[in-house]
């Protein structure tokens, strides 16, 4: 068990990450960005095929709410399946694929995928 939350919680290749801008501010004439990083989907679902292959882990997703989607993720480990949700709203830049994406990195956290970023 050990082993399995190292390697889902083990750091993405600096390549991997992307940058999002979470807020801009001036200063003295000069303008600023707090900047956050952040993996995208793939590279999750990726984690999870390198930790427990290809057939011993899936997601599914749910309306939740008004304008919110819920991910769950389970995965197959000692002889059962055990799962983890979150939810996340849907995005400003692209409603439904960002409700998707966003809920699907929230319940990774969950299992420690990305946990250090947050």
């Amino acid at each position: 068990m050990t082993n399995i939350m190292e390697s889902l919680q083990a750091e993405f290749p600096v390549e991997q990450l992307g940058w999002k801008i979470i807020n801009t501010f001036e200063s003295h004439g000069r303008f600023f960005a707090f900047v956050a990083p952040f993996v995208d989907a793939r590279a999750i679902q990726d984690r999870f095929d390198e930790v427990f292959g290809i057939d011993n882990w899936q997601v599914s997703y749910e309306k939740w709410g008004e304008k919110a989607t819920k991910c769950t993720i389970s995965v197959f480990l000692n002889e059962r399946w055990i799962s983890k949700e979150d939810g996340s709203e849907e995005s400003d830049y692209s409603s439904v694929k960002g409700g998707f994406s966003n809920s699907l990195k929230r319940a990774a956290v969950l299992w420690g995928v990305g946990r250090y970023l947050v």
